[in-house]
């Protein structure tokens, strides 16, 4: 009787190695789009319900100047990603950390890393919040002002997913094997 059962547990063992290996291969296929950029601060004024540049208020604006004429202009703002466990993955995605580079109108600007491990249930999707901040004034030679002004407010768009925006990403995703990072890097941009 037992010389029956060990090819049945060999074909058990190899069968349930398959579809363990099938799960991993479903975590490589997490979806990820940029969804939208929020709490948009420019050399110390908040942009958040400024939308044309005449909107600017004349204390506000001393700053701006004062920030081109020094270029020093910190931008910083949330750019939130929103990564999606597609409905054919059976299994809970858990990302580990993400190396990232953000792109502005097609210039590379910053990289960094996003260590808060998060999980993204079956099913479902969740929010990874990148606290960006760089001075835009190294990347973007402007004239004026308000050329700078342009490119802040463009990059983040308004009320909605930021269409100037690319982030050259590689996951770390969470495995019953250990971590495994994406083999490359792969372009996030708002679908």
């Amino acid at each position: 009787m037992k010389k029956h059962l060990l090819p049945f547990l060999a074909l058990l063992i190899t069968f349930s190695g398959c579809a363990s290996l099938l799960n991993l291969a479903a975590l490589a296929k997490l979806n990820f789009k940029l969804r939208d950029a929020v709490n948009l601060n420019l050399a110390g004024v908040n942009f958040d319900n400024i939308d044309l540049y005449e909107d600017i208020r004349a204390l506000d604006a001393a700053k701006l100047v004062r920030g081109y004429l020094t270029k020093n202009l910190p931008l910083a703002f949330t750019l939130n990603v929103n990564a999606q466990n597609p409905p054919e993955n059976k299994v809970e995605a858990r990302i580990m950390q993400m190396e990232w580079a953000l792109f502005v109108k097609d210039t590379r600007t910053i990289t960094g890393n996003f260590n808060q491990p998060t999980t993204v249930p079956v099913n479902g999707s969740t929010n990874l919040p990148l606290d960006i901040r760089f001075n835009i004034a190294d990347y973007f030679n402007k004239n004026d002002a308000r050329g700078l002004f342009d490119v802040a407010r463009s990059a983040i768009g308004r009320g909605g997913a930021p269409s100037n925006l690319r982030l050259s990403a590689k996951p770390t995703i969470q495995t019953p094997l250990g971590p495994i990072q994406y083999p490359g890097y792969i372009d996030i941009i708002s679908r």
